[in-house]
């Protein structure tokens, strides 16, 4: 069919008996390639490959093996090639992108291990089969958000495949995604400042979370490279934010989130407490020096909402209650979206509008935070408009988290 360049590499793609090829050679020119898919086709087309030469032969092996095809007698009497099952499709779905090894990602794919087991064949996953495996997870309780990357995980590791030619269908693209749910929540100002008295090593991060409207990953994740002082920024790459990693984005930018005076010295004040010692690189949050765990910040998280009384509490509502204290605060629209941000319904007139540093600063420097009481889906209220304030009888401390 062709020889097509992606990214550093030749590809070799042709249809042999209704199978569709697409391997990387080792062609160092298209003129090489295109030699190579010319020997490479002769070959699948009698049937016989002991006459080709290595780079040949190379692209040929490859198909068998991505394929999940027994090589020819003529290329060594070996056994069966490894089958494509679901834990080869992961190791080749983690290998080819760093973006697809993310925390939430690898989480999302031990539930899709769970159920399906590591050894089924990737083409034995039907439509059918996902829609059960998207029940289970909601009956599990899980939110219509989770299933969603859980399954575009999956679909991911189907998509690689297609890539090289191993696979002719991605079944997730038969299964609709689920809505997403809507939280209609709010953390009073009463209630934050309860959460900071029982917050232990998550204090900062909890506080982040209020006065910016970051996302909880762009918040564990931060790093000193990310924080400008001189301009009152975090600012932060495509490539760490929710809009940078949407395919679907046109518009790629930096994100540029604005520093009241609380963020501006909590950060300033961490950047110096090792005395004379000032972090210019690394990450700015960490737990007895190690990453923070997905586990960890949700037994601190659990510990905090359960000693306010505000269980069923997230830490995205901290972001969503910047949305709101923003809003009612009588934030310009568009400068709210843009310190927020959104994945996919950024409106269209707000992708091509500039909006200096100063009009941010002044944006939050004049936000206020008393706006009525905490409201909700909380797990243990009957009522959602009754004032969630702490009733616990001990003062524990998140420091007992592990």
């Amino acid at each position: 069919m062709s020889v097509r360049m992606k990214g550093s590499k030749y590809y070799i793609a042709f249809r042999w008996k209704q199978h569709r090829m697409d391997t990387a050679s080792s062609a160092t020119s298209m003129a090489e390639a295109k030699r190579i898919e010319k020997a490479v086709k002769t070959a699948f087309k009698i049937n016989r490959f002991d006459h080709l030469d290595p780079m040949s032969l190379e692209v040929v092996m490859r198909i068998f093996q991505n394929k999940g095809w027994k090589l020819p007698a003529e290329l060594g009497a070996l056994d069966p090639q490894e089958e494509l099952t679901l834990l080869l499709g992961i190791r080749h779905y983690l290998e080819a992108d760093e973006k697809n090894r993310t925390e939430r990602k690898v989480y999302a794919i031990d539930r899709l291990v769970e159920f399906f087991g590591e050894a089924i064949q990737l083409e034995k996953i039907s439509v059918s089969q996902i829609k059960r495996y998207r029940k289970h997870r909601l009956s599990e309780g899980v939110s219509n958000g989770t299933v969603n990357i859980e399954i575009s995980a999956l679909s991911g590791i189907f998509r690689e495949q297609l890539e090289k030619g191993a696979l002719d269908s991605n079944p997730c693209l038969m299964v609709t995604p689920l809505p997403p749910t809507q939280r209609d929540t709010y953390i009073s100002w009463t209630d934050f400042q309860e959460m900071r008295k029982v917050a232990g090593w998550l204090k900062p991060i909890v506080e982040i979370l209020y006065y910016t409207g970051m996302r909880p990953s762009e918040v564990f994740n931060l790093n000193w490279t990310e924080v400008n002082f001189s301009r009152r920024m975090i600012i932060l790459p495509p490539s760490r934010t929710k809009e940078g990693k949407n395919e679907k984005q046109k518009v790629l930018r930096l994100k540029s989130i604005p520093m009241r005076r609380e963020v501006y010295d909590l950060l300033w004040s961490m950047r110096h407490q090792d005395g004379n010692v000032v972090k210019l690189g690394g990450r700015v949050f960490e737990h007895k020096g190690r990453v923070i765990t997905r586990s960890t910040k949700r037994k601190c998280w659990a510990r905090i909402s359960r000693l306010t009384e505000l269980q069923g509490v997230e830490l995205r509502d901290l972001r969503h209650t910047f949305k709101s204290n923003a809003a009612l605060s009588g934030m310009d629209r568009t400068i709210r979206n843009a310190i927020v941000g959104h994945a996919t319904r950024l409106p269209v007139e707000d992708l091509y509008i500039h909006i200096p540093d100063h009009k941010l600063l002044e944006a939050v420097d004049s936000m206020t935070f008393e706006h009525g009481r905490s409201h909700g889906d909380f797990a243990n209220k009957e009522n959602n408009d009754a004032k969630m304030t702490p009733k616990w009888v001990e003062k524990e401390k998140c420091e007992a988290v592990v």
